[in-house]
């Protein structure tokens, strides 16, 4: 069966139906996929349902407003009304989810390319405990690892651009293949010389941003980090030296 609009839509509607609570919506729709399940999960206009957008950045937060026709991006705590719903858009840093709303109904998270299984974990989780009944992952591409994805057991989608523009669709294809599979994030230049097992993000105060920093011991995983002692862990920014201790603030090593 191909991988159309009209097999998604079908897709997105029995994953709504389902017990399932989180579904990864993947294919070469670059630019649909996240709206795609936006509109269909949002048809029934008898209940106003709160959704929470998580995005990469702002950036990416205002080129999706501009693809759903609002003039501006709902500022932190604020929202917008979409199709009679209230949308809330944060970005997936944790230090922008201070403001954002809980409870939600309705979690989105895109694009699911920038997410480790750390940073995923973390994500995913304070959807869920912000009440989420149906959370959606949505790809950009679809060349790195999704292994982190299969402990929430989750649904899947397929919506490809094949039947709509072909070129286009083979052109996606090309690229993730000639890419392969992306297994460990990127690491900036200036933290490139340093043993990555021992590398972790968290927010520089003295930067006034996320930066990546070394560890005094080697990097136990996120759940590990937030559940230790303070003191246990120190972070050292690669940038500017400054020592933090405040683990519960640090948020895997992507």
């Amino acid at each position: 069966m191909a991988n159309d609009f009209q097999s998604a839509v079908g897709e997105v509607a029995r994953f709504l139906q389902s017990e399932a609570l989180v579904a990864v919506a993947r294919g070469t729709h670059q630019n649909k996929k996240h709206t795609l399940v936006l509109d269909c999960a949002l048809v029934d206009r008898s209940t106003t349902f709160r959704i929470l957008f998580r995005v990469n950045s702002r950036r990416d937060a205002d080129d999706f407003r501009r693809g759903v026709g609002f003039s501006r991006a709902p500022s932190a705590g604020s929202s917008l009304s979409y199709k009679g719903h209230r949308l809330y858009v944060d970005t997936i840093n944790p230090r922008s989810w201070r403001d954002s709303p809980s409870p939600i109904d309705i979690g989105v998270v895109y694009p699911l390319d920038s997410l480790d299984a750390d940073s995923g974990s973390v994500c995913v989780d304070d959807l869920k405990r912000r009440g989420a009944t149906k959370i959606f992952l949505v790809t950009w591409t679809d060349n790195f690892d999704l292994t982190w994805v299969t402990s929430y057991d989750p649904y899947w989608i397929t919506y490809d651009a094949e039947d709509e523009d072909p070129a286009y669709h083979q052109r996606v294809k090309d690229v993730t293949a000639e890419q392969g599979l992306s297994h460990h994030p990127k690491v900036p230049a200036y933290a490139s010389r340093e043993d990555t097992r021992y590398l972790v993000r968290h927010y520089c105060d003295r930067c006034r941003m996320s930066r990546l920093a070394r560890l005094n011991k080697p990097y136990p995983g996120i759940r590990n980090l937030h559940d230790a002692q303070m003191g246990e862990y120190e972070a050292t920014c690669l940038k500017c030296g400054c020592v933090a201790l405040d683990n519960y603030n640090w948020y895997g090593q992507s």
